[in-house]
């Protein structure tokens, strides 16, 4: 994507001359070529770039921030989320091996290629973490090891074992196109075709969503930016946001009351 960057702004422009004005232009004329997926695809990854140069103080902002430069939606009927009994059919539609992948895609919202990176050390009993390694935003993160996920890291036999969480039979690491493809397959299967790996994801941030999680704390579980979530994912939350509203029509409380009533007592 960095060719489609370097045409459209000039190689030889300093970083200081873009903001986001620049960005919207850019935007602009994507979408006349291209569709909005794969403009938010580009928006997405100039943001990373904009990050990573703020972090090494390149730049003073992100001049590509959701915030600053508005995405384009995702085209209807593109994310896919599941039932719970659906992420059943599909452990039960896919091979011994794939099961445990496709358990704690659901469990934990990972990105496919997480887990399959993660190794024994990374989940930590005694601390309740798991270490998540440098993924798409950059820098690394920790999720709760909870007892669900315990239970499905160790159903794997011990024999099997290696230092790979998620390892073949060898012990190896798995390639990502194929365990894509596996979990693709699987949801074929259960008759879901439209689903895949990473509607496990999806399924994950909305059932957190649905249930009032707040977008920040959601944010840093799957590792994504606030505003992402909560754009993608607000229309999940009509009776949170129909609470917050009725909490306006309620009597606000008197901060200051004790105090209130001890200077009308004084003065009466």
């Amino acid at each position: 994507r960095s060719k489609v960057w370097l045409v459209h702004f000039d190689a030889d422009t300093p970083l200081a001359a873009i903001g986001p004005m620049q960005v919207e232009a850019f935007r602009n004329e994507r979408l006349k070529h291209k569709g909005p997926s794969t403009v938010r695809k580009d928006l997405i990854s100039l943001g990373t770039l904009f990050r990573w140069a703020v972090g090494k103080g390149l730049m003073s902002e992100n001049p590509a921030d959701p915030i600053r430069v508005k995405r384009p939606s995702e085209p209807p009927g593109k994310e896919v989320f599941l039932t719970g009994e659906q992420v059943t059919q599909v452990e039960e539609c896919a091979p011994k091996d794939v099961r445990r992948l496709i358990a704690w895609l659901a469990e934990t919202g990972m990105r496919l290629s997480e887990p399959l990176k993660l190794r024994w050390a990374d989940l930590d009993k005694r601390t309740g973490w798991i270490y998540v390694a440098v993924g798409k935003t950059g820098k690394p993160r920790r999720v709760p090891y909870t007892k669900t996920l315990e239970e499905i890291a160790e159903s794997q036999p011990r024999r099997m074992r290696s230092e790979l969480v998620f390892g073949d039979e060898e012990g190896n690491s798995i390639d990502r196109k194929l365990a894509s493809h596996q979990v693709k397959a699987a949801m074929v299967r259960a008759g879901i075709p439209e689903a895949s790996a990473h509607s496990l994801r999806h399924t994950f941030i909305s059932r957190l969503t649905v249930r009032g999680v707040p977008m920040k704390a959601i944010a840093d579980l799957v590792g994504q930016s606030t505003p992402t979530i909560t754009a993608r994912y607000m229309h999940l939350q009509p009776e949170h946001l129909r609470a917050a509203m009725e909490a306006l029509e309620r009597p606000a409380p008197n901060l200051h009351g004790s105090n209130m009533a001890a200077e009308k007592d004084e003065f009466s």
